[in-house]
């Protein structure tokens, strides 16, 4: 695999990461407080990456709309990951930050998210790892098979 393939598959993971961190922190939290959409967090596990890859690299490729099928698979794992986090935080630190009337937005920023940090990144780390893998599969067998 040419060395421009293996940039292209960080800037891609890079990329879908950073946006599948922010939707998936968001909906992990969303769905840990309003449970009844705990299975669309899940949905995109459905799809096979290496499909949704490819479907986007067939007619015209550029690395935005692959960080963009990188981002709807790395987001179902990020947002069980943060739901977890969440979970596992501990809901009654919330409610104490409630009860002395702090807002929703606050709670989150200065409660919740602090205590699941570490989680939270963990699972980044995964999607990441997925993210980039996925991609160079399917970018090396793209380059092999038209060589």
């Amino acid at each position: 695999m040419p060395p421009d393939l293996l940039w292209l598959s960080l800037r891609v993971a890079s990329a879908a990461t950073a946006v599948s961190l922010a939707l998936g922190v968001w909906l992990g939290y969303l769905v840990q407080t309003r449970p009844r959409g705990a299975v669309l967090v899940s949905l995109p596990l459905v799809l096979p990456p290496t499909i949704v890859c490819a479907y986007f690299l067939a007619p015209h490729f550029t690395w935005q709309l692959a960080a963009a099928a990188g981002a709807i698979h790395g987001t179902a794992f990020l947002g069980r990951g943060a739901r977890v986090a969440f979970a596992a935080a501990g809901p009654q630190f919330a409610a104490a930050a409630r009860t002395l009337g702090a807002s929703e937005w606050r709670v989150f920023w200065r409660v919740c998210l602090p205590v699941a940090a570490k989680p939270i990144l963990a699972a980044a780390g995964i999607a990441f790892a997925r993210v980039a893998s996925e991609f160079a599969m399917v970018t090396a067998i793209a380059w092999y098979t038209r060589v």
